[in-house]
Protein backbone atom coordinates (compact mmCIF):
# COMPACT_ATOMS: atom_id res chain seq x y z
CA UNK A 1 0.00 0.00 0.00
CA UNK A 2 1.42 3.86 -0.93
CA UNK A 3 -0.27 6.60 0.39
CA UNK A 4 -0.50 9.90 -1.89
CA UNK A 5 2.53 11.22 -2.06
CA UNK A 6 3.24 14.93 -0.49
CA UNK A 7 4.80 17.42 -2.80
CA UNK A 8 6.09 21.19 -1.61
CA UNK A 9 8.93 23.40 -3.54
CA UNK A 10 8.83 25.75 -6.36
CA UNK A 11 9.61 23.05 -8.72
CA UNK A 12 6.49 20.29 -9.39
CA UNK A 13 8.21 16.65 -8.13
CA UNK A 14 5.80 13.24 -8.50
CA UNK A 15 6.80 10.43 -6.68
CA UNK A 16 5.76 6.78 -7.58
CA UNK A 17 7.03 4.23 -5.26
CA UNK A 18 6.07 0.65 -5.85
CA UNK A 19 7.18 -2.39 -5.10
CA UNK A 20 9.65 -5.48 -7.36
CA UNK A 21 9.61 -8.87 -5.65
CA UNK A 22 13.08 -10.54 -7.27
CA UNK A 23 12.59 -14.36 -7.45
CA UNK A 24 15.28 -15.48 -4.75
CA UNK A 25 15.40 -12.39 -3.31
CA UNK A 26 14.73 -8.92 -0.68
CA UNK A 27 11.94 -6.99 -1.96
CA UNK A 28 13.01 -4.02 -3.81
CA UNK A 29 11.25 -0.78 -3.19
CA UNK A 30 11.29 0.87 -7.03
CA UNK A 31 10.66 5.04 -6.90
CA UNK A 32 9.99 6.65 -10.12
CA UNK A 33 10.29 10.60 -10.16
CA UNK A 34 8.78 12.99 -12.81
CA UNK A 35 10.10 16.38 -12.94
CA UNK A 36 7.99 18.74 -15.47
CA UNK A 37 10.56 19.62 -17.87
CA UNK A 38 8.62 22.86 -18.57
CA UNK A 39 9.14 24.12 -15.00
CA UNK A 40 12.68 24.07 -15.82
CA UNK A 41 14.89 27.16 -16.60
CA UNK A 42 16.89 25.85 -20.20
CA UNK A 43 20.73 26.89 -21.22
CA UNK A 44 21.11 26.98 -25.07
CA UNK A 45 23.30 23.88 -26.21
CA UNK A 46 25.15 22.76 -28.82
CA UNK A 47 23.88 22.68 -32.44
CA UNK A 48 20.60 24.14 -31.37
CA UNK A 49 19.35 22.43 -28.76
CA UNK A 50 17.97 22.95 -25.28
CA UNK A 51 19.53 21.91 -21.73
CA UNK A 52 18.50 21.95 -18.38
CA UNK A 53 21.12 20.95 -15.55
CA UNK A 54 18.92 19.06 -12.23
CA UNK A 55 20.61 17.46 -9.29
CA UNK A 56 18.44 14.77 -7.50
CA UNK A 57 18.44 12.88 -4.23
CA UNK A 58 16.38 10.32 -2.44
CA UNK A 59 16.29 8.26 0.09
CA UNK A 60 14.71 5.14 1.01
CA UNK A 61 14.40 4.61 4.79
CA UNK A 62 13.23 1.90 6.83
CA UNK A 63 10.91 0.89 9.47
CA UNK A 64 13.90 0.38 12.44
CA UNK A 65 15.50 4.11 10.83
CA UNK A 66 18.16 2.20 8.79
CA UNK A 67 18.70 4.14 5.60
CA UNK A 68 18.37 1.53 2.80
CA UNK A 69 19.19 3.93 -0.19
CA UNK A 70 20.63 7.56 -0.34
CA UNK A 71 21.65 8.37 -3.68
CA UNK A 72 22.67 11.79 -5.29
CA UNK A 73 23.30 12.84 -8.78
CA UNK A 74 23.58 15.05 -11.15
CA UNK A 75 22.48 15.34 -14.81
CA UNK A 76 22.27 17.29 -17.62
CA UNK A 77 19.45 16.80 -20.64
CA UNK A 78 19.26 18.29 -23.78
CA UNK A 79 16.55 18.33 -25.89
CA UNK A 80 15.91 19.56 -29.62
CA UNK A 81 14.01 22.97 -30.11
CA UNK A 82 11.43 21.19 -32.20
CA UNK A 83 10.80 18.70 -29.65
CA UNK A 84 10.42 21.31 -26.33
CA UNK A 85 6.68 20.86 -26.21
CA UNK A 86 6.79 16.98 -26.64
CA UNK A 87 9.51 17.03 -23.77
CA UNK A 88 7.02 18.96 -21.80
CA UNK A 89 4.05 16.97 -22.12
CA UNK A 90 6.02 13.97 -21.35
CA UNK A 91 8.81 15.48 -18.40
CA UNK A 92 11.77 13.46 -17.46
CA UNK A 93 11.21 10.23 -15.63
CA UNK A 94 14.16 8.60 -13.27
CA UNK A 95 13.91 5.39 -12.00
CA UNK A 96 15.66 4.09 -8.31
CA UNK A 97 15.81 1.06 -6.72
CA UNK A 98 16.89 0.49 -2.81
CA UNK A 99 16.56 -3.46 -1.34
CA UNK A 100 14.66 -3.74 1.66
CA UNK A 101 15.71 -4.76 4.77
CA UNK A 102 12.55 -6.65 6.15
CA UNK A 103 8.57 -5.99 6.23
CA UNK A 104 7.34 -2.94 7.76
CA UNK A 105 6.52 0.72 6.14
CA UNK A 106 9.22 2.11 4.30
CA UNK A 107 10.01 6.23 3.68
CA UNK A 108 10.67 7.49 0.42
CA UNK A 109 12.29 10.95 0.54
CA UNK A 110 12.88 12.93 -2.67
CA UNK A 111 14.24 16.30 -3.74
CA UNK A 112 15.37 18.31 -7.05
CA UNK A 113 17.20 21.37 -7.48
CA UNK A 114 17.96 23.13 -11.15
CA UNK A 115 20.80 23.75 -10.86
CA UNK A 116 20.30 26.76 -13.18
CA UNK A 117 17.54 28.32 -11.89
CA UNK A 118 18.39 27.68 -8.25
CA UNK A 119 14.70 26.60 -7.81
CA UNK A 120 14.08 23.57 -5.60
CA UNK A 121 11.13 20.77 -5.16
CA UNK A 122 10.67 18.06 -2.81
CA UNK A 123 8.07 14.49 -2.34
CA UNK A 124 7.84 12.04 0.52
CA UNK A 125 5.41 9.24 0.49
CA UNK A 126 5.31 5.79 2.56
CA UNK A 127 5.11 2.22 1.37
CA UNK A 128 4.20 -1.05 2.91
CA UNK A 129 6.54 -3.47 2.17
CA UNK A 130 4.76 -7.41 3.56
CA UNK A 131 6.32 -9.96 4.81
CA UNK A 132 8.06 -12.06 2.18
CA UNK A 133 7.02 -16.09 2.05
CA UNK A 134 8.02 -18.08 -1.38
CA UNK A 135 5.13 -19.84 -1.23
CA UNK A 136 2.54 -16.69 -1.17
CA UNK A 137 1.57 -14.89 -4.66
CA UNK A 138 2.52 -10.80 -4.64
CA UNK A 139 1.69 -7.57 -6.52
CA UNK A 140 2.57 -4.77 -6.67
CA UNK A 141 0.61 -1.52 -6.55
CA UNK A 142 -0.96 -0.68 -10.13
CA UNK A 143 1.05 2.02 -12.42
CA UNK A 144 -0.41 3.78 -15.27
CA UNK A 145 2.31 3.86 -17.88
CA UNK A 146 5.03 1.80 -19.04
CA UNK A 147 8.12 1.92 -16.83
CA UNK A 148 10.43 -0.43 -19.29
CA UNK A 149 10.10 2.48 -21.44
CA UNK A 150 10.73 5.44 -19.24
CA UNK A 151 7.16 6.58 -19.34
CA UNK A 152 4.96 6.78 -15.98
CA UNK A 153 1.57 9.11 -15.42
CA UNK A 154 1.75 10.50 -12.37
CA UNK A 155 -1.52 10.99 -9.83
CA UNK A 156 -3.66 12.93 -9.98
CA UNK A 157 -4.65 10.75 -12.80
CA UNK A 158 -6.54 12.48 -15.50
CA UNK A 159 -7.69 11.24 -18.71
CA UNK A 160 -9.28 12.09 -22.11
CA UNK A 161 -12.61 9.79 -23.27
CA UNK A 162 -10.43 9.00 -26.50
CA UNK A 163 -6.93 8.18 -24.51
CA UNK A 164 -6.35 4.32 -24.20
CA UNK A 165 -3.73 4.79 -21.02
CA UNK A 166 -1.92 1.59 -20.05
CA UNK A 167 -1.81 0.51 -17.01
CA UNK A 168 0.86 -2.43 -15.67
CA UNK A 169 2.20 -3.88 -12.32
CA UNK A 170 4.67 -6.80 -11.03
CA UNK A 171 3.09 -10.34 -10.04
CA UNK A 172 5.70 -12.80 -8.50
CA UNK A 173 3.46 -15.90 -8.50
CA UNK A 174 3.42 -18.30 -5.39
CA UNK A 175 5.31 -21.67 -5.56
CA UNK A 176 2.00 -23.80 -5.90
CA UNK A 177 2.02 -25.35 -9.08
CA UNK A 178 -0.89 -23.08 -10.51
CA UNK A 179 -0.84 -20.90 -12.90
CA UNK A 180 -2.12 -16.96 -12.25
CA UNK A 181 -4.59 -15.17 -13.71
CA UNK A 182 -5.05 -11.34 -13.80
CA UNK A 183 -8.41 -9.72 -14.63
CA UNK A 184 -8.91 -5.78 -14.78
CA UNK A 185 -11.89 -3.86 -14.67
CA UNK A 186 -13.38 -0.11 -14.12
CA UNK A 187 -15.86 0.65 -11.72
CA UNK A 188 -18.01 3.75 -11.79
CA UNK A 189 -19.94 3.74 -8.68
CA UNK A 190 -21.33 0.56 -7.43
CA UNK A 191 -20.99 -0.55 -11.47
CA UNK A 192 -18.62 -2.63 -13.47
CA UNK A 193 -18.13 -0.57 -16.43
CA UNK A 194 -15.74 -2.61 -18.12
CA UNK A 195 -14.10 -5.92 -17.95
CA UNK A 196 -10.68 -7.08 -19.46
CA UNK A 197 -10.09 -10.75 -20.67
CA UNK A 198 -7.91 -12.25 -18.58
CA UNK A 199 -4.33 -12.41 -18.55
CA UNK A 200 -2.22 -15.48 -17.67
CA UNK A 201 0.70 -16.14 -16.11
CA UNK A 202 2.05 -19.42 -16.19
CA UNK A 203 5.49 -21.97 -15.68
CA UNK A 204 6.73 -20.06 -18.95
CA UNK A 205 6.22 -16.61 -18.03
CA UNK A 206 9.71 -14.89 -16.59
CA UNK A 207 9.88 -14.22 -12.66
CA UNK A 208 8.86 -11.93 -11.17
CA UNK A 209 6.21 -10.85 -14.11
CA UNK A 210 5.28 -7.69 -15.87
CA UNK A 211 2.03 -7.53 -16.47
CA UNK A 212 0.43 -4.37 -18.72
CA UNK A 213 -2.32 -3.78 -20.63
CA UNK A 214 -4.27 -1.27 -22.08
CA UNK A 215 -7.57 0.05 -21.48
CA UNK A 216 -9.85 1.74 -22.87
CA UNK A 217 -11.80 4.54 -21.46
CA UNK A 218 -14.45 4.70 -24.34
CA UNK A 219 -16.48 2.95 -22.22
CA UNK A 220 -16.83 5.88 -19.53
CA UNK A 221 -18.73 8.83 -19.48
CA UNK A 222 -16.90 11.51 -17.16
CA UNK A 223 -16.50 11.69 -13.68
CA UNK A 224 -14.42 9.13 -11.34
CA UNK A 225 -13.32 5.85 -11.90
CA UNK A 226 -11.32 2.92 -10.26
CA UNK A 227 -9.22 0.23 -12.09
CA UNK A 228 -9.35 -2.74 -9.82
CA UNK A 229 -7.17 -5.28 -11.16
CA UNK A 230 -7.36 -9.24 -9.33
CA UNK A 231 -4.75 -11.16 -9.05
CA UNK A 232 -5.65 -15.17 -8.94
CA UNK A 233 -3.73 -18.46 -7.95
CA UNK A 234 -5.65 -21.17 -6.38
CA UNK A 235 -7.39 -19.62 -3.60
CA UNK A 236 -5.25 -17.24 -3.05
CA UNK A 237 -6.33 -13.56 -4.43
CA UNK A 238 -5.16 -9.83 -4.51
CA UNK A 239 -6.47 -6.94 -5.67
CA UNK A 240 -5.11 -3.75 -6.49
CA UNK A 241 -7.02 -0.41 -6.83
CA UNK A 242 -5.96 3.02 -8.21
CA UNK A 243 -8.74 5.88 -8.98
CA UNK A 244 -8.70 8.34 -11.77
CA UNK A 245 -10.67 10.73 -13.64
CA UNK A 246 -11.62 11.00 -16.74
CA UNK A 247 -12.95 14.36 -18.26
Amino acid sequence: MVNSPLRLGDLELSLAPTLQFPEGGPVEVVCYLGLDFGKLQLEDGPEGTKQSRVETVVQVIGPNGNVVLNETKRQGFEVEKQKLDEAGREGLVRAYAAKTAGAGQYQVRASVRDLVSGQAGNASAIIEVPERNPRELYASEVLFGNPREGKITFEPYRFQQQEKPRYGLWVLPGKADKPVEVVARIVGGDQVVATWRPILIDKTTPRPAFIFDLIDLNWCRQGLFTLVVTATQGKRSLERKVKFEVR
